[in-house]
């Protein structure tokens, strides 16, 4: 696999921007002290492994987007080996003619679509059949 812009990869580094704040963001329980009691439910709910094994999904979806940003911006390719033998036997020639509007105004012999198909004529004449 090549890459056509290769120099994006340098900001693969950006990665440990999230591991950072992960490694330096871990928060102990603290203790709180109050009346009601439905706090004391609700983080009885919440244990600490769930807390944790959130943080490290966090973790891992924000460093695979990073990465996959990147890879979008480096734009990633497989070369073809066969490409440039293919272009050298079997050439393709394609034509366009612009039918519109503007292509009805007069030029100095005719209108400019009816050269424009002459010419169209000319280039296909230059090639062989096959």
């Amino acid at each position: 696999m090549r890459f056509a812009n290769p120099q994006f990869l340098y900001a693969l580094i950006v990665i440990l921007i999230p591991i950072i704040i992960h490694l330096f963001n871990f928060r102990r329980y603290q203790v709180r002290y109050f009346s009601n009691t439905t706090f004391i439910e609700f983080i009885k709910k919440q244990t600490h492994r769930e807390s944790e094994l959130k943080k490290w999904i966090i973790l891992i979806l924000r460093t695979l987007a990073i990465a996959c940003i990147v890879l979008v911006f480096a734009k990633p390719y497989i070369p073809n080996k066969n490409y440039n033998n293919a272009i050298n036997t079997n050439p393709i020639v394609a034509l366009y003619i612009d039918n519109s509007f503007s292509m009805e105004s007069k030029s100095i012999d005719d209108n400019l679509l009816y050269e424009a198909k002459q010419q169209a004529k000319n280039i296909i004449g230059a090639y062989p059949e096959s």
